[in-house]
Order: C-alpha cells, then sequence, then structure tokens
C-alpha cells in the first residue's frame, strides 16, 4: 500500500514538472515572439511607412523617373538616427522595383550595402560590382515567390583600384568613352537612343542602396565623389540611394557635387513626435495575438522618448526591456510559489488564442531609467532628495502637472537662496518671521477669502460640472501646496514636516532648479510653478514605490 503511494506521489510530480516545462516553454516562444515585432529590421507585412508620407512621395517620383527614362539618377537621405530612413528607403524601393517590373524592359534589381561592414571606403566599388554581377544572372522577369528582392553583395576584393571602376563601369552600361561614343550614336540616329552599350544589350536597372554612407567620407572624399559622379554618367543604369545621418554631408564634405548638371536630391527625415511614435509601436504590435502593453505604458515611453530624441529605436529597446522585466518578476514570483500551483496543460489556451500578458506602467518606468542612466540631470537630482521633499514635489506636480513645466520660464525675482533652520541653513529665521509664517485658513490669520478665491472658484467649476479633481493651473501658492503636501503625508504615514520646514525645503528645491519660487508679503501666498515635467518625476520615483504611489500622473500621460 506504501508503495503504491510513493508511486502515485512520484508520478503526481513528474505530471507537474513537465507541465511547469510546457508552460515555461509557451512562455519563451510568446516572447521570442513578441521580441521579434520589436526588432529594429522587422517591417510590418504590407503596411506603408506611416508619418513619412512627404519623404514617401520624394523617393518615390524620384526612383519611378529614373527608372522609365533608364538613366542613372543619386538621391541623398539624411536625418536622425532612428528616424526610419533604413525602413523607409528600403520599403519603397522594394515596391518601385516590384511595379516597375513590367514598365521596363527587364526587372530593376536593388542592392543593399552597409557601409560600416567595409574593410575601407575603396571596397564600395568591389562591393558593387559584385552585386551587379549577381544581378546579371537573374532572369528579366522576377519570380513571384515572395522573396526579398534585394541582393546583399559579398565581400569580394577590397581593391578599388581604375581596373575595378573599369569594369564596374562596363558592368553598369557606360564608361566615359563609351558614353561619348553612344552620344554621338543617338546624334546620328536623330537622338533616338541605342540599346547597345558597349557590344551589349543594356537590359535592366539597379538600384543601389548605402547604408551609412557617411562611413565613405575619406581624406580627399574620391570615393563618394566617384560614387555620385558614376551615377550621373551618361548611359550608366545605376540609381544611387545614399543614406546618412549627417544632414549636410553634401553641402559640407561634397561642394563639387554642385557642379553636376544632375545633382543628388536631397531628402531629410525628421524627428518623430510622441503620436507618430505610438503609432508606429501599434503598427507593429498589431500582429501579435493580444495585447502586449498597457496604452498608458505606449503613451508613456512615447511621450518621453519624443521629449528626448524622438528616435524610434529607443522605443523598441525599452519595450524589449520592460518585457523582460515583466518574465524576471513573474519568474520570482513562480519560484516563490508551492509546488502544484501551475496549471496543468489540459486546462491552458492554446499558444495562437491566449492573450499575452500586459505590460504595465511601472515595468516601463524602471525599463525606462535602466536604458537611459537613470535620466536627465533634473530625473538624477530627484533621485537623491529626501523624502519628504520628494512628497513636495509630488505634491506640486498634482496641483499644477505640466502646465508650467511646459512653457517657457523666466527666473523669478527674488528667490530666496537661503536655507532656513531645521534643513541645515546658515541663515536662520527670525522669531518674527516663524510667528508670521501661517499655513492654515483659518478665519484669524491673513486674508483667506482674497487669497483662496481662484481656489474657490476652480471647486465651484468642478462641483457644477460633475468633476470630482481640480483643474490644473499654471502655479499654485504655497498655502495650498502645504496643504497638499500634508494629505500626501497622511497617505504614506509620514510625519510632516513644520512650515518653516516646508518653506525652506521649497527654498531648496527652487535653487536646484526643480521649482519656482515667487515673491509676496506673507510666506503662505509665494507663487510655486513647477520646472520640470511630470513624467520625469514618476520617472525618478520608479523604484520608490510608495511615494511613486501619490503621484497622479494618468492624466498627464494621457493627455
Amino acid at each position: 500500500m506504501q508503495r503504491s503511494t510513493d508511486t502515485l506521489s512520484d508520478s503526481k510530480q513528474v505530471t507537474s514538472s513537465r507541465a511547469q516545462d510546457t508552460s515555461h516553454c509557451r512562455q519563451a516562444k510568446k516572447r521570442l515572439r513578441v521580441k521579434s515585432v520589436l526588432h529594429t529590421s522587422y517591417a510590418p507585412p504590407g503596411a506603408r511607412p506611416l508619418s513619412r508620407e512627404e519623404q514617401v512621395q520624394g523617393l518615390s517620383d524620384h526612383l519611378r523617373a529614373c527608372l522609365l527614362a533608364g538613366e542613372g539618377g543619386s538621391l541623398y537621405v539624411s536625418g536622425l538616427p532612428g528616424t526610419g530612413k533604413t525602413l523607409t528607403v528600403h520599403a519603397v524601393v522594394r515596391a518601385c522595383c516590384q511595379d516597375m517590373a513590367g514598365a521596363t524592359e527587364g526587372a530593376p534589381v536593388p542592392l543593399s550595402i552597409n557601409c560600416m561592414t567595409l574593410a575601407a571606403p575603396q571596397a564600395v566599388f568591389a562591393r558593387l560590382l559584385d552585386g551587379v554581377q549577381a544581378a546579371a544572372q537573374l532572369p528579366l522577369k522576377p519570380q513571384s515567390d515572395g522573396a526579398d528582392p534585394f541582393i546583399q553583395p559579398g565581400a569580394g576584393s577590397s581593391a578599388g583600384g581604375d581596373s575595378v571602376m573599369r569594369e564596374l563601369r562596363a558592368a553598369l552600361g557606360a564608361t566615359q568613352q563609351d558614353a561619348l561614343a553612344d552620344a554621338d550614336r543617338r546624334q546620328s540616329m536623330g537622338g533616338r537612343r541605342s540599346s547597345i552599350v558597349g557590344g551589349k544589350r543594356s537590359k535592366r536597372m539597379i538600384v543601389a542602396v548605402l547604408d551609412e554612407m557617411d562611413q565613405l567620407i575619406s581624406q580627399d572624399q574620391s570615393v563618394l565623389y566617384e560614387l555620385f559622379t558614376l551615377a550621373t554618367l551618361k548611359g550608366c543604369r545605376l540609381v544611387l540611394v545614399g543614406i546618412a545621418n549627417s544632414i549636410d554631408l553634401t553641402a559640407r564634405v561634397l561642394p563639387r557635387l554642385q557642379l553636376l548638371a544632375r545633382r543628388p536630391q536631397l531628402i531629410t527625415f525628421p524627428s518623430y513626435s510622441a503620436a507618430q511614435l505610438e503609432a508606429l509601436l501599434h503598427q507593429r504590435l498589431a500582429s501579435l495575438p493580444g495585447p502586449v502593453f498597457h496604452p498608458q505604458a505606449i503613451r508613456l515611453v512615447a511621450k518621453k522618448t519624443a521629449s528626448r530624441s524622438g528616435d524610434m529605436r529607443q522605443v523598441l529597446d525599452a519595450c524589449a526591456a520592460a518585457i523582460d522585466i515583466v518574465v524576471q518578476q513573474a519568474t520570482e514570483t513562480a519560484a516563490a510559489a508551492e509546488p502544484g500551483d501551475d496549471m496543468t496543460e489540459s486546462t491552458e489556451a492554446p499558444l495562437e488564442q491566449k492573450p499575452l500578458v500586459r505590460v504595465g506602467i511601472h515595468p516601463m518606468f524602471k525599463s525606462i531609467s535602466q536604458l537611459q542612466g537613470g535620466g536627465s540631470t533634473a530625473v538624477l537630482a530627484v533621485k537623491g532628495l529626501p523624502p519628504q521633499q520628494q512628497l513636495l514635489l509630488c505634491a506640486a506636480a498634482n496641483l499644477i502637472g505640466d502646465a508650467s513645466a511646459n512653457s517657457v520660464q523666466t527666473p523669478l525675482k527674488g528667490t530666496p537662496s537661503r536655507r532656513l533652520s531645521g534643513l541645515g541653513c546658515s541663515t536662520p529665521m527670525s522669531a518674527s518671521n516663524k510667528r508670521r509664517l501661517s499655513f492654515g485658513f483659518s478665519d484669524g490669520v491673513g486674508t483667506p477669502g482674497r487669497i483662496n478665491m481662484s481656489r474657490r472658484l476652480s471647486i465651484a467649476s468642478d462641483a457644477s460640472t460633475g468633476s470630482g479633481s481640480l483643474q490644473r493651473k499654471h502655479d499654485c501658492i504655497l498655502g495650498e501646496l502645504h496643504s497638499a503636501y500634508e494629505d500626501l503625508c497622511k497617505k504614506v504615514a509620514f510625519k510632516a514636516l513644520a512650515p518653516s520646514e516646508v518653506s525652506a525645503a521649497c527654498s531648496t528645491l527652487a535653487d536646484m532648479g526643480l521649482l519656482g519660487l515667487g515673491h509676496a508679503r506673507e510666506e503662505r501666498q509665494r507663487r510655486v510653478t513647477l520646472r520640470m515635467a511630470v513624467a520625469d518625476i514618476a520617472l525618478a520615483l520608479a523604484d520608490a514605490r510608495l511615494i511613486r504611489g501619490c503621484l497622479t500622473y494618468d492624466d498627464e500621460i494621457n493627455a
């Protein structure tokens, strides 16, 4: 009987272990699937590049004109990193080559070369020659098998001498001598272009995309000049598309290009806005079986990245890091749970039907903080503040929001720089000033009706509209800030600072540039403005879970 019980127990343990392994395998597959969508090289199938309509139109028009005329040309695409240059250019070139396959004698062949992989700038000519020779082996009509039409030329030779250039010109259908002879033949034929160039029939156009083109900069810029000049030779069947980050490369490094009859067309990619980054991320995630990120997490990473760089790659990196954080937390939770808590395989839905776990706003905060090295100087400053001063910033953010942080601030005159007693101050507050300092709103102190008129009007407006929260203003008075701060202290069970200590803490935050503090006859009437974004405060408090809960940042992110 005992042996039977032991056998049954061992069987349950084996079944539970197999169920755990199956669950871990499913989670790993789902994570890999999401990570593949978040990779920079991923392109949504059948989707057109978003927020780049003007650039797409310029690229498409120039490429189609060159391909229809059977003449070479050049484009230079520039923009900051992560603005979609490479992805957009490849999508447009791919679409143009496929659309023009039936309109030209031979289907255009696109080449893709990353200049970062070249051993020397001169090696680009051998790489181009390798791609043109590979294109010559393809059939005239492309195969409709769904494969990527781009040719990735091999390493080839690193040499870039005259022999390689002569062979490359001949392979592209024109040398300088052949171009002159072709012009004479066309003149004798009444201006009609001959289809025979150099004894060979010109059948197809080559569209070469050179990514990271600024890697080809040399001492005399001979490589870049030779490339752009090659595309302008008569009879040449090369359309050159250069991509680089330097916006003024052609004007600053290649001024002699202005002398060419057909100068490169310049197309600039601006940085993405927050709305554009959010739309691009939604486009990538549309292919997944269920929602992966909470909408507020997507808005947060889009807004934060747009305010810093507008780099889509940083958005993808932050999302991937947030997924790793969620997986790590789930793994630690599962390890701490008792055995047998996992669901068996029979109760789980198939992978295609089971929705993915959402990544909330808190893991996104943490991932942004990790990737950006703690954030800006203001973020680092807030991280190092004492908890009481962090609560003061939360109270100011709840009252004011981004209304004053987003506006252009001028230094406030009369901002105190002295430290008051109780916080390591060098100039203690006099007894008379301490007696004058009061943050209560009783009838016996000051003129409360006049001081709180804006607050009372705001409350009345909220009551008439049925809203339960105060409308955000550009600033608040110190008395309102102290009242909101005391409420937060009660929420987290902190002992609130005395009125004089609150005034000193606000002066310290003003000296650090985090708050703006105005002048007034009475201390409680001084105007307070917020000089940093609410998202930066939330980012700085990503690891301070208790204090971060006092920050009502949801409205700021949804705005």
